[in-house]
C-alpha cells in the first residue's frame, strides 16, 4: 500500500507513522523526480528561430521578412548580425529616433533604430506586450538603442541599410534567437 498523502504536484509519496515504508514506493517517487527533471533539463529557454544568410551583392540595403516571428511570444529576441558593412536597421522601412553611444561620444540619430557593426547583438525588448513600442538595443563596437514606429505586433519587416553610400557584399548572416 502506498502513503496515505501525496504531494500536489507530481503526486510524491507522504507517508504518516501508520503508512508501511515500502521500497517500491520510494523508488517509484525516485522515478518521477528524474523523469521530470530530464524533461525539465531538455526544455530549453532560448530558441533559435531562423538563420538568414544573404547572397546578393552590390546592394545598399537589406530587407529581412520576420512576419513569422511573434515577438509577442517572447521575454526577449536576439539578433546576431554579422555584416561585411556597418549599417541602421530600421522597421518596416520607417525612421525613428535613436541614441548612439560610441567611441567618446553621444549623439541622437534620427533615421534608424539603431546601428550596426560586424558582430552586432541586438535586443528586442517585447516583454511589455503586443502593444507596447517598438525597442531595441545594439551591442559591439558600440552602444545604440532606440525606439519608436510600430508596436511589436506590427513588425513585418527589418531593414539594414547600408551606411555612408556604401554597399552590402554577399554573406551577412542574421540569426534570430526567442528567450522566454
Amino acid at each position: 500500500m502506498a502513503s496515505t498523502n501525496k504531494t500536489p504536484n507530481m503526486g510524491l509519496n507522504q507517508w504518516v507513522l501508520s503508512d508501511p515504508f515500502l521500497m517500491d514506493d520510494v523508488n517509484e517517487d525516485n522515478r518521477r523526480i528524474d523523469e521530470e527533471l530530464g524533461r525539465l533539463s531538455a526544455k530549453s529557454c532560448i530558441e533559435k528561430l531562423k538563420t538568414i544568410t544573404t547572397t546578393a551583392s552590390n546592394v545598399t540595403q537589406i530587407d529581412i521578412d520576420v512576419s513569422d516571428i511573434n515577438f509577442n511570444d517572447w521575454q526577449y529576441v536576439f539578433l546576431d548580425a554579422v555584416t561585411v558593412q556597418s549599417c541602421n536597421i530600421r522597421a518596416n522601412n520607417n525612421q525613428y529616433g535613436s541614441n548612439y553611444m560610441g567611441f567618446g561620444n553621444t549623439q541622437w540619430i534620427t533615421y534608424s533604430l539603431a546601428s550596426v557593426s560586424s558582430g552586432t547583438r541586438l535586443i528586442f525588448l517585447p516583454h511589455m506586450g503586443a502593444s507596447s513600442q517598438l525597442a531595441v538595443i545594439a551591442t559591439g563596437t558600440c552602444f545604440s538603442f532606440g525606439f519608436g514606429g510600430p508596436s511589436f505586433a506590427g513588425i513585418s519587416t527589418l531593414n539594414f541599410v547600408a551606411s555612408g553610400g556604401n554597399t552590402f557584399s554577399a554573406g551577412n548572416k542574421f540569426t534570430f534567437w526567442g528567450v522566454k
